[in-house]
């Protein structure tokens, strides 16, 4: 909501031509909606990089468990990430 709200205070302080209020309206529309998918792909890589990061730690403890086992915490601390992935699988889903 803040950013959306900058982004359209900051559109009707700087307006590039001014023919009407619908032109206004439009400008302000247009940067608000330009902020909002820059956001949006922001969103994206920051997920695809956690993703990425749980998929790694959880790798590095399968073959740890594959070798010489692991320790109980361990094998919490596996479910734990497991669980976290599962979260961003499930909002990935949502979204689509």
């Amino acid at each position: 909501f803040e950013m959306v709200r900058d982004r359209w205070l900051e559109a009707v302080a700087s307006p590039p031509r001014v023919f009407c209020a619908v032109d206004v309206w439009h400008h302000c529309a247009k940067l608000s909606h330009q902020a909002m998918m820059g956001r949006g792909a922001n969103l994206g890589a920051d997920l695809r990089a956690c993703k990425g990061a749980l998929l790694d730690q959880i790798k590095v403890l399968d073959d740890l468990a594959d070798g010489q086992g692991l320790s109980p915490d361990d094998w919490l601390w596996r479910y734990a990430l497991e669980a976290s992935l599962m979260e961003i699988y499930k909002s990935e889903e949502l979204f689509w």
